[in-house]
């Protein structure tokens, strides 16, 4: 029943987003402590795991502008995807801005995907082809809609390999988003 749930929740937010029915809310927002906020969300779940979580940011991060029920979306379904892949290790998220952006990467020290899968990972219902995959949960909508809602903004996401293992995703929103003007 939960998993039936959290499927057909996925689904709803995929309607939302395909069809533009929510407007941004954005507000400032403190961003290392609205990370350190979401990990602490996470914390049970890394606890269970084995895994740590590092987060990297300046002492002095400016706020940015943003719709928190959009991020908070995204930056879910990205520490919930690393967590579920790493078996033990540390996912590292990072957070950059410059004059024209700011950037989050979330890297992880997990199963990694076959570069072949690369340029499926962001299309609607894409799962994957590996048993490892396949045999955990999810409708395949998670980084779809995480792709959708940072272009909807004017941002972007994309996935590297990681050096040994695992995988990074990079996303970016421009800083002129979310400014009030």
């Amino acid at each position: 029943a939960e998993k039936l749930l959290s499927m057909v929740t996925q689904l709803l937010d995929l309607q939302k987003t395909e069809l533009h029915a929510e407007c941004l809310k954005v507000s400032p927002y403190d961003i290392k402590a609205y990370l350190e906020e979401k990990i602490a969300e996470f914390h049970m779940a890394v606890l269970q795991k084995g895994v740590e979580i590092q987060l990297k940011a300046e002492a002095d991060m400016p706020q940015v502008w943003m719709d928190r029920d959009k991020m908070d979306h995204i930056v879910d379904n990205l520490l919930s995807n690393a967590l579920k892949y790493t078996e033990k290790g540390i996912i590292y998220i990072t957070v950059r801005t410059t004059k024209k952006k700011w950037s989050i990467e979330v890297k992880d020290t997990g199963i990694g995907i076959p570069k072949e899968e690369y340029q499926n990972i962001f299309k609607r219902f894409y799962r994957g082809s590996r048993p490892e995959v396949e045999s955990c949960e999810g409708a395949g909508v998670g980084l779809y809609l995480v792709r959708q809602i940072l272009e909807e903004q004017g941002g972007s996401i994309r996935a590297v390999a990681g050096r040994t293992c695992g995988t990074i995703f990079q996303m970016t929103l421009p800083k002129k988003t979310y400014r009030q003007e």
